[in-house]
């Protein structure tokens, strides 16, 4: 995962053994609102899923179609996001350079920085590769919130 060239905040996920873009995840800050568009190759591909996080609410709703998600915090101020999907209980927890999604308990996939400066990393998806899409979404959704936090911390 790298950030696209010329363009503070939107994001590339790249296939890393042949570098072939996978998705382009296009966010959108607004006043009331963060918006994410996560497209199917590059920019102009289909777009996947839109999710969208209100400005002083926790809870992001992301949309695939008819399908729609309601993906937050574990807890108030948690630092743990929970949401369901097909019928499991999912959850991204961990720090901005080592993130974790977890599947009933299980760990599904990992994001790790690069290097303790970069916001580059890498993301590894070890089950449900079938729905990588999901897993995208919900990493991008909450990598910005821990970005975020690190930033209104100073990290």
């Amino acid at each position: 995962m790298r950030r696209a060239p010329r363009a503070f905040s939107d994001w590339i996920i790249e296939d890393a053994e042949n570098e072939e873009t996978l998705y382009f995840c296009e966010h959108q800050q607004h006043l009331t609102n963060f918006k994410v568009t996560l497209h199917r190759g590059n920019k102009e591909g289909p777009i996947i899923a839109e999710a969208v996080r209100r400005s002083y609410h926790a809870t992001v709703v992301i949309t695939f179609g008819q399908t729609e998600i309601k993906f937050g915090p574990k807890a108030f101020a948690s630092s743990e996001f929970v949401f369901e999907w097909k019928d499991r209980g999912m959850m991204w927890a961990g720090r901005i350079s080592d993130l974790k999604l977890k599947a009933d308990g299980e760990m599904v996939a990992h994001f790790y920085r690069r290097d303790g400066w970069s916001k580059d990393g890498t993301i590894e998806i070890y089950d449900m590769v079938e729905d990588m899409d999901v897993i995208v979404i919900t990493f991008m959704m909450y990598w910005h919130r821990q970005l975020s936090d690190e930033a209104n911390i100073g990290g």
